[in-house]
């Protein structure tokens, strides 16, 4: 995995593991599909979602540490998250 640092001036980051799955692996740093980023602390996942310019109309499922997030989940020091589009059928 890629390090990709966040330039945190306060002090308050904390460092994370993600992996964007799919065809959402186009949106990751450098077509790196995983990678580890600091992120701050108060970080929700709509905020995350957003830096990295990922359309809500995609509706991205973010697992963290295996369990569902939603959009007002922070991150955790070394939580390891997996972003990806839900399945569709037809």
């Amino acid at each position: 995995m890629r390090d990709i640092s966040d330039n945190d001036k306060t002090g308050e980051s904390i460092q994370i593991t993600v992996r964007f799955l799919a065809n959402l692996s186009t949106y990751a740093p450098a077509g790196n599909e995983g990678f580890t980023i600091k992120v701050h602390q108060q970080e929700t996942v709509t905020n995350f979602l957003e830096r990295f310019n990922i359309p809500m109309v995609l509706r991205p499922v973010v697992v963290i540490n295996g369990r569902p997030a939603n959009s007002l989940t922070q991150f955790s020091n070394d939580d390891s998250v997996l972003i990806y589009e839900p399945v569709t059928g037809g």
